[in-house]
């Protein structure tokens, strides 16, 4: 199939514009022309979903899409809402407009496990379980979901709606606790725990991500629009992720986290249900020491000081 990825130059976006371009001819959607080239990608499109001129003036069919490109709010700010708006509701609602004007009969959706409750009632969580998003973020990725849902796509269009936990891969943002915990380990140093480290959440191998997709784009689904979770369906601790980390990337010597006394200590609990996208699409993801170990032998990882 020819299949467009859209933000294909973030994080998630060049994982999969490579991943699928292995048995799929890929056109690239990106908002600026970009200094690092897209592995994998045969064509580059340059522009953003505010203004889809770029797609409308494509000329070649679509056969299918994987919409990945989107804002994430870490404070939620004002001006962060404003960007969540542009960037994940109305560049959602452009894509859909290109959808049925070059008549693209298949859409993958990425979305969050943000749209969920929090906390959660009872894990782990599945796709029916209440959606109610406590942030600007999640309550964007939720009406894009609504969106991708509706009316606004002919029903012929078969639509799958993909809900992440914590993707983790090279090139992932620094700041997340993973690249953390393997900075300070790869530093000799041990990592951080705030109290025992008994917050969890469900930590997802970035390449099973791309092949939860791919089943998605060769599958034939019995409905037009599927929802599935995207995750590991195994709960981890902090405190079995510094474990984890340390036996993958540890140097001699570096056996345990440290803990720091906290006065109160976020003993939140997450992890998905996936058994629903395992029936249906044959998804196994890797467990966590595995999939570390294929992130190790990737090498040149760019978070160490």
């Amino acid at each position: 199939m020819r299949v467009l990825v859209t933000g294909a130059a973030g994080f998630l976006g060049r994982h999969l514009t490579s991943h699928l371009s292995r048995t799929h001819d890929i056109i690239a959607l990106v908002r600026r022309p970009l200094e690092n080239p897209v592995s994998g990608a045969s064509e580059v499109l340059v522009g953003g979903l505010d203004d889809p001129t770029a797609l409308l003036n494509y000329g070649k069919p679509i056969d299918a899409v994987c919409h990945v490109a989107a804002s994430v709010a870490l404070k939620d700010t004002v001006e962060e809402r404003e960007k969540l708006w542009r960037d994940n509701i109305l560049a959602t609602q452009n894509l859909l407009t290109v959808c049925q004007m070059l008549s693209i009969n298949r859409l993958v959706y990425s979305s969050s496990v943000s749209v969920y409750d929090q906390p959660v009632s009872e894990l782990p969580v599945h796709e029916d379980a209440r959606i109610r998003p406590i942030n600007s973020y999640g309550c964007s990725k939720w009406v894009g979901e609504w969106m991708v849902s509706s009316s606004l796509l002919p029903p012929t269009t078969v639509r799958f709606i993909l809900r992440y936990s914590s993707i983790y891969g090279k090139g992932q943002r620094p700041d997340a606790v993973l690249p953390i915990f393997i900075r300070r380990v790869l530093d000799g140093q041990p990592p951080k725990l705030f109290g025992r480290g008994t917050r969890s959440q469900d930590f997802v191998y970035v390449e099973d991500i791309c092949t939860l997709n791919a089943r998605c784009l060769e599958s034939d689904p019995q409905k037009p629009v599927s929802i599935y979770n995207g995750g590991s369906g195994v709960e981890t601790s902090m405190a079995q992720l510094a474990r984890d980390v340390i036996n993958v990337f540890g140097q001699p010597g570096l056996h345990e986290a440290e803990s720091i006394d906290v006065a109160s200590e976020d003993t939140t609990r997450f992890f998905l249900d996936i058994s629903k996208a395992s029936r249906d699409l044959g998804y196994h993801p890797s467990d966590l020491l595995d999939g570390l170990t294929k992130l190790r032998g990737e090498g040149n990882l760019p978070w160490p000081a």
